[in-house]
């Protein structure tokens, strides 16, 4: 491993350290405070679900489809698990990939919104 490979390994995990701290002090107070509610594993396995296939072009139907919820039951429930929709999950995921990318890489860009999931350079354009 090259110490330019180490540097930006490094840096890219301070970027997800820093990214969960981020998203942990935004959650609404009464998110925080609450006892566990049971139907959070169902939220958080389709976080996870996003955070692995997020530069596929899924749809908010397609990620709860492939987790076995109704759509809408599955919108509802990510909502209110982590305030934000899943679509605004997907498209920060891309954003913070290719803010890695653009950091790390001499990649041009487009080849960098590609890679992030971004379908179209205005579609990235639009999201930055």
């Amino acid at each position: 491993m090259h110490a330019g490979d180490v540097t930006r390994e490094r840096a890219a995990l301070l970027e997800i350290q820093a990214r969960l701290l981020r998203m942990a002090q935004s959650l609404p107070k009464h998110v925080q405070s609450r006892a566990p509610d049971p139907n959070l594993s169902k939220a958080d396995q389709l976080a996870c679900y996003i955070a692995q296939n997020y530069s596929e072009p899924h749809t908010a139907d397609d990620i709860a489809k492939a987790n076995g919820l109704h759509p809408n039951y599955a919108m509802n429930l990510f909502r209110k698990a982590f305030g934000t929709t899943m679509t605004e999950f997907i498209t920060q995921h891309r954003i913070s990939h290719a803010q890695r990318l653009l950091v790390t890489t001499d990649d041009p860009v487009i080849e960098i919104a590609f890679a992030s999931g971004f379908q179209s350079l205005s579609r990235f354009n639009e999201a930055f």
